[in-house]
């Protein structure tokens, strides 16, 4: 039997489920500032989550991998990348009947090259994770690959904020270079930091870090109106909620990882249940059929992949 990190693949579900929102919002995307702050209590809750912790999702999932992937194993990242383009050529395939349908030819190379929809995530992980690997050839300074990796993700910021509207302009920021490799490397940088002595620290960060997301999101869609892929407080929410995590977690010996694939096949097969589906009803109301077909979906391909080894 294997022994599994259970704490941190419930939390990776749980981070799925937040993409699956990000495409699914709870509520619509409010249009004044009374509408943030004045249309009462559930519905500030349903936009914060809908449009600010959602956000967390996936930097969260980049500083995972790169906690666990070895850069100094030149094989190990070799084989890991090959993984991960085998899984982009498959998703790309299964996906490209919806991109043909919903993007217009010229787009078509852009689309393939930086990844349709949510498949943009596979391509930003691959190139991150070579980026690194040459990275930390040549530099191991930890402070100085922080320092790069604030300096990568302010740069993305800025390029967001020079036109938060435009469609687009956020292939320039929502790639390896300004999010990929800015939180696989602060994932990577966790493994080497002793975050045992901070057990009270820790949670009072979190607590903080959160109380920042939720002003920083309120005050950014009554401004702008739209959400953002990159806000300036994940860059500490994320790495604290990782390192709490890890704290926090339990070991458990189980018969097979079903359990730690579900979110990645979650991950990939909603946004299918998303294009086929057409419900006149509230979000609110669809979001729960939305999650349970995705679970259900992904234990189908969980047991496919165990015989083909291409989806997850």
């Amino acid at each position: 039997m294997k022994e599994r990190n259970i704490t941190l693949d419930y939390f990776k579900i749980l981070l799925s489920i937040l993409v699956v929102i990000i495409h699914l919002p709870i509520v619509d995307m409010p249009t004044s500032t009374s509408k943030v702050f004045g249309e009462g209590f559930l519905y500030s809750i349903g936009i914060f989550i809908s449009f600010g912790l959602t956000k967390i999702a996936v930097p969260s999932f980049f500083i995972i991998n790169g906690y666990f992937l070895d850069f100094t194993d030149q094989k190990k990242v070799i084989k890991y990348i090959t993984k991960m383009i085998k899984i982009y050529v498959v998703w790309t395939l299964f996906y490209l009947p919806f991109m043909i349908e919903k993007a217009s030819i010229g787009m078509y190379p852009l689309l393939l090259a930086m990844g349709f929809y949510h498949l943009w995530y596979l391509p930003a992980l691959i190139g991150a994770a070579i980026g690194i690997f040459f990275i930390k050839k040549y530099l191991n300074n930890n402070i100085l690959l922080l320092i790069i990796a604030i300096l990568l993700l302010g740069i993305g910021y800025y390029i967001q904020q020079t036109n938060p509207h435009s469609s687009l302009r956020i292939f320039m920021y929502r790639n390896f270079l300004f999010m990929g490799i800015p939180f696989v490397l602060l994932g990577n940088l966790i493994k080497s930091f002793n975050f045992s002595q901070y057990k009270r620290l820790i949670p009072i960060l979190l607590i903080i870090s959160l109380c920042t997301l939720f002003f920083e999101s309120s005050v950014y869609i009554s401004k702008y109106g739209v959400m953002p892929n990159i806000y300036i407080s994940l860059i500490i929410l994320c790495p604290v909620l990782m390192i709490f995590v890890l704290q926090n977690s339990k070991k458990k010996a189980i018969m097979n990882d079903d359990i730690g694939q579900l979110s990645s096949a979650i991950f990939f097969i909603h946004p299918a249940i998303l294009f086929l589906i057409h419900i006149p009803a509230p979000n609110i109301f669809i979001l729960p059929f939305v999650i349970i077909s995705s679970v259900f979906l992904s234990f189908a391909i969980i047991q496919a992949n165990k015989s083909l080894k291409i989806f997850l």
